[in-house]
């Protein structure tokens, strides 16, 4: 979790079933999100990373003085839109910015 110098609050984690965010419905299984809050608690928008072999990814949010918000985590094959994502490794990792 990180807040923003508006008030806008940015959280990760993940997921294993379809999850609702208010009226954002999140579905596939075994994935990651990114969700922004306004400043008074309402859901912005939401992204979701597709994890494609069933396991966990781990991620976590940040937000920088110019209101960029990155993310991190580790995975083995996950997809963001249409970005696909495989390690090399058993493990790897990826940093993705959104501005």
């Amino acid at each position: 979790v990180d807040v923003d110098a508006l008030g806008n609050t940015y959280v990760s984690g993940f997921f294993e079933n379809p999850v609702a965010f208010d009226d954002i419905l999140i579905e596939g299984h075994w994935g990651v999100f990114l969700a922004k809050y306004d400043s008074i608690g309402n859901v912005v928008w939401v992204v979701k990373g597709d994890n494609t072999n069933g396991e966990i990814d781990e991620v976590r949010a940040s937000v920088d003085k110019s209101g960029n918000i990155y993310l991190t985590g580790d995975f083995t094959n996950i997809t963001f839109d249409t970005i696909h994502l495989i390690s090399s490794k058993d493990q790897d990792f990826f940093i993705a910015k959104f501005v």
